[in-house]
């Protein structure tokens, strides 16, 4: 895991001879302070304070066999919204 230069793009990989100057785009949150971003055992886990979101990143096989990375957004998926919300405004 690495940072860009200019501080604002987290940068996931095992390689960097792999990576391109092309970049895609796979979620809508990010995070605000890079501390809040951890390794875990399914990915790459963060959280986002401007847009209340606990996310996770990782990589997905598809049919045809490729590794993709996808952005997941666990406050949806766990129904966690309200508490993040109270939690915040405390």
């Amino acid at each position: 895991m690495g940072q860009s230069e200019a501080g604002q793009d987290i940068i996931l990989g095992a390689s960097v001879a792999f990576l391109s100057d092309k970049v895609k785009k796979i979620g809508w949150f990010g995070t605000q302070h890079r501390f809040s971003v951890v390794d875990g055992t399914k990915g790459t886990y963060g959280f986002d304070f401007m847009q209340r979101v606990w996310w996770m990143i990782n990589t997905m096989q598809t049919q045809n066999g490729y590794q993709v990375l996808q952005a997941k957004d666990l406050t949806e998926e766990h129904l966690i919204y309200n508490e993040i919300k109270a939690f915040l405004e405390t």
